[in-house]
């Protein structure tokens, strides 16, 4: 186990924007390795990473420019 002394928002700050989206209060995934998503949850191999309400449009745009 690690413990890991820091925020979601200095993660999220020091990720590549382009690459990186936050889509849940606890989760920030890759772009490039989502495989589907709906509006609940986002698939990354066998793992389903919960989805915001309010972040699914943001997936949406990052996935379209990306």
């Amino acid at each position: 186990n690690h413990l890991v002394l820091s925020t979601m928002k200095s993660f999220e700050n020091e990720l590549p924007k382009e690459k990186f989206i936050r889509v849940h209060k606890s989760f920030i995934v890759n772009i490039d390795k989502i495989e589907k998503f709906n509006s609940k949850f986002a698939e990354i191999g066998p793992h389903k990473i919960p989805l915001s309400r309010n972040k699914k449009e943001d997936l949406v745009k990052a996935i379209e420019s990306a």
